[in-house]
This record gives structure tokens, C-alpha cells and sequence, in this order.
């Protein structure tokens, strides 16, 4: 059985493409690791700002952009809804509006330390 890298010759392959076809193969993952670190740290800043007492802050009535800046980055945005969810920490966050002025009308806290917590009135579904 012949070494990695050598021909049937004897001689080794070291040419200029298999080197770049070594570098590309070993830098690719490191490259995709880099990124992926890079993505979850920068979706982790908003998670900062997912605390109990910025949310017992907020009030009904605040605009969409006044609870955005109180929680961070939500999870997923729709047209009446915020969802923000820290999943380490077990923390859930809901907050609704009314689709006509964009004001807060309910929201609700969940997570393990202060139970499931709510503020204004529920949505009718």
C-alpha cells in the first residue's frame, strides 16, 4: 500500500493543485465554523437584552418599536406579534399588537424562574 500523496512511482503528488485542492479542503470547515460562531454570536446580543425586568417595563400601549428596543431582536416578526425566545435560559416572550395603530395590547413572560407572567388584554382568536 502506497503512502498519501505518492504515485505509483514513488515520487510524491505536490503539485500546485493539490496543494490548493489540501488548503481548500482543510480551510473550507475552519472557514464554516468561523462563520457559524460569528452567526450565533451576533444573534446572542439581542438575548441580552431578553431580562424579566425590561420586560415588566414595558407598558400597554407602547409602539412595536419602543418593545423592540426593550428586548431585542425577536425571533420571529408578524404582522400583529412579536416572539422572542431565549432558549438557553428557558425564556419566552410574546408580545401582540393592535393592527390597526401598532400599540402594545398583550404580552406575555415565560420562563422557569417567574412562571408565566401577562399584561393587558388576551387576543381573540
Amino acid at each position: 500500500m502506497r503512502p498519501r500523496g505518492q504515485t505509483h512511482t514513488g515520487t510524491t503528488n505536490s503539485g500546485p493543485r493539490v496543494i490548493a485542492s489540501r488548503m481548500r479542503s482543510r480551510i473550507l470547515p475552519i472557514a464554516g465554523i468561523a462563520l457559524s460562531i460569528a452567526a450565533v454570536a451576533g444573534s446572542g446580543c439581542s438575548h441580552g437584552k431578553l431580562k424579566h425586568d425590561r420586560w415588566q417595563a414595558l407598558r400597554i400601549g407602547q409602539s412595536r418599536d419602543d418593545v423592540k428596543a426593550a428586548l431585542g431582536k425577536p425571533l420571529d416578526e408578524r404582522r400583529d406579534r412579536l416572539t422572542f425566545t431565549k432558549p438557553k435560559d428557558g425564556i419566552a416572550v410574546e408580545a401582540w399588537f393592535d393592527p390597526q395603530n401598532e400599540t402594545l395590547t398583550f404580552t406575555q413572560w415565560s420562563d422557569p424562574v417567574h412562571g408565566i407572567r401577562s399584561k393587558g388584554d388576551p387576543p381573540s382568536e
